[in-house]
């Protein structure tokens, strides 16, 4: 297993996207982001020279960087001892499979993030949450949902579950990619595509 460098990004919301998407086209593997920074992680091995890629990128985004180097841990340590349950009122729990189930809840989806993000934490996930949980309620017919950036799928399993006709999930990382497709089957889901790719990489439906 290799070494990874963490890349502490501050840069305006409006070019996080951009960011994110040029940094893994340079081969940066996995991205996290907080309300206030994107943190990138690379692999030492890989033989890229950053600081180079982030001068050159400082040209079309202003932004700035601090990097920290980390050895080799056992990760899936690290997250199991950070990773919390959430829960939104009584309708839904989302806890990792070490977690016991949580009591008085309609629905829970059992999501183990390994080394993809997204578990319902982030403001914009868990209200997206919220508003699937809203929308089905009214029982919609024949709906077709596209989870772009699925992360690890917490919004495709979910809206599989809730009784959406089709469901598509894509994601640029590879890790994303793999944990979707492990966790829908942990939640005996299947979606209907689930791509390692960009929005164009999704065949189109009627």
């Amino acid at each position: 297993m290799p070494d990874y460098t963490t890349y502490t990004l501050v840069c305006s919301e409006e070019h996080r996207e951009l960011l994110i998407a040029l940094l893994a086209d340079a081969g940066m593997e996995a991205f996290e982001e907080t309300e206030e920074v994107l943190i990138a992680y690379a692999a030492d091995t890989a033989g890229t020279d950053w600081p180079v890629v982030f001068r050159e990128l400082q040209r079309r985004i202003p932004f700035a960087y601090e990097a920290r180097r980390l050895v080799q841990r056992n990760w899936n340590a690290e997250w199991e001892r950070d990773f919390a349950p959430i829960r939104i009122g009584d309708r839904l729990s989302i806890r990792a499979s070490f977690h016991a189930p949580q009591i008085g809840v309609a629905r829970e989806l059992v999501i183990d993030p390994k080394m993809a993000f997204g578990t319902g934490h982030h403001a914009t996930t868990h209200m997206m949450c919220e508003l699937l949980l809203d929308y089905f309620a009214a029982q919609p017919q024949g709906v077709s949902v596209l989870d772009y950036g699925s992360g690890t799928g917490v919004l495709a399993i979910l809206a599989k579950q809730l009784g959406a006709r089709r469901v598509d999930a894509v994601d640029i990382e590879r890790p994303a990619y793999e944990s979707t497709l492990e966790n829908a089957v942990q939640n005996g889901v299947k979606l209907d595509g689930v791509v390692h790719g960009e929005l164009g990489d999704v065949p189109a439906h009627r």
